[in-house]
């Protein structure tokens, strides 16, 4: 078997290409940071849930997403520059993650919807549910990969149960 210079490049030629054009090409954008350091967020418009996640007795159950499940995404929160906020289900189905005769879980149902009030303090949002018995309850704002988000975490001690919620917008 005969090769031609011209059809063959050798192995350190060719690494040697690949490693230029990656360097080339790799542009940093610094247009938009990839975390909130230094960053205030400004917490108004609409914000969807992205991910919840739980956590109970040490077991870490499979996050569940807007990517698995897009219904998760019609539970919204919008925060108005007012102080008012409205949280619910944006959609005309229940949103089923599991339902099954021995189990039913729902992430958002319809007509689900409670108006409030908000505050915020650097980075953290608080939020207040009168008519759910919510009071302050605080979430991290964050920017990352650049996308805004709000993270709540509920902890539940009588059953030893973790939640952590996260809206983007």
């Amino acid at each position: 078997m005969t090769f031609s210079n011209t059809a063959c490049i050798s192995p350190l030629l060719a690494i040697t290409m690949l490693i230029l054009s990656v360097n080339l090409s790799c542009k940093k954008d610094s247009s938009t940071p990839a975390n909130n350091t230094g960053v205030t967020i400004d917490p108004t418009g609409k914000w969807k849930l992205e991910s919840s996640t739980s956590v109970q007795n040490g077991y870490t159950y499979p996050a569940l997403t807007s990517t698995q499940y897009p219904c998760i995404a019609n539970n919204t929160i919008v925060v108005n520059a007012d102080g008012t906020v409205i949280v619910s289900y944006e959609a005309n189905d229940t949103c089923y993650i599991v339902n099954t005769p021995q189990q039913i879980e729902i992430l958002g149902e319809k007509g689900d919807y409670a108006a409030g009030t908000w505050t915020s303090s650097q980075n953290t949002f608080y939020l207040t549910l009168p008519s759910r018995n919510v009071s302050q309850k605080p979430a991290q704002l964050s920017l990352v990969n650049s996308k805004y988000q709000m993270t709540f975490v509920t902890t539940y001690s009588s059953i030893n149960l973790t939640e952590t919620n996260v809206y983007t917008k």
